[in-house]
């Protein structure tokens, strides 16, 4: 299931802080544990659990603040119409969208640091299609797509998509969701190495994506976004849709739209 809700700014902040996923999918988060109901228990509360990991099998897009501008000596974008947009994509039944439609309409919130922020208003919702998938889809990442190895040394490094190594996290990332589907018996996505392929199309940019930016607990990670043609069963291949590609999908990482060729 996935959705688009359109924010209106009230106030008078307009400047935005580039690093606002953190404030934004906290806020997402504050508004599901808001609502007393199974599935604010499903996503915040519970989600999946698989040994000591703990999926919430969401995640949302960047902002789609067109027009603005942008301040990168001061690290902020500048709002400069009355709205913007935000996709948001549950891997739920779509029983709940009425629902998550209900939940959202008319929630205020805030974004941004004790330096720049923008108040708002979700003034407007709207359900959006579901693609028709097969067993080799080509996507393009909406949100950065962040994956990471731990080597024997203990380093740990943050992957790019150019790496020998990424098709494999890549791999192993989406199997543990799947097998964590599997396992709360929702679903029948089952990922086998053979059945899996990635080909990079083309990395569009990389940047450093941070979280509980300006706090102690400030974590740094390396992101990508990227073109790529995805192998696997269908069934597998809406996980990756609904639930996002790689590491940190809830904090607003990962979610994947369907590249159009004809571009």
């Amino acid at each position: 299931m996935r959705v688009e809700l359109i924010f209106t700014v009230r106030g008078e902040g307009r400047m935005l802080p580039m690093d606002y996923q953190y404030a934004l999918s906290s806020w997402v988060y504050g508004v599901i544990r808001q609502s007393d109901s199974d599935f604010s228990s499903f996503l915040h509360d519970r989600g999946y659990a698989d040994g000591n990991k703990r999926f919430k099998f969401f995640t949302v897009s960047e902002l789609n603040l067109y027009p603005f501008k942008a301040w990168r000596e001061r690290k902020v974008f500048e709002v400069l119409e009355n709205t913007f947009k935000v996709q948001l994509s549950f891997l739920v039944d779509r029983a709940y969208r009425e629902f998550v439609k209900g939940l959202f309409l008319r929630q205020r919130g805030t974004l941004g640091d004790r330096f720049s922020r923008v108040e708002f208003e979700v003034t407007g919702i709207r359900s959006l299609a579901s693609p028709v998938f097969g067993e080799v889809m080509r996507y393009r990442s909406v949100s950065p797509l962040f994956l990471k190895v731990r080597e024997e040394s203990g380093r740990v490094v943050h992957l790019s998509p150019e790496d020998k190594r990424y098709e494999d996290a890549l791999f192993g990332n989406l199997r543990e969701k799947c097998r964590t589907l599997a396992l709360h018996g929702e679903g029948e996505a089952v990922l086998e190495r053979e059945d899996f392929g990635f080909r990079l199309l083309r990395t569009r940019g990389s940047r450093i994506l941070r979280l509980h930016p300006y706090t102690e607990r400030e974590i740094r990670n390396r992101v990508y976004h990227l073109d790529f043609e995805l192998r696997a069963p269908v069934a597998v291949q809406e996980v990756a849709y609904f639930a996002g590609l790689g590491a940190d999908c809830s904090m607003g990482c990962g979610m994947l739209s369907v590249l159009d060729e004809s571009r």
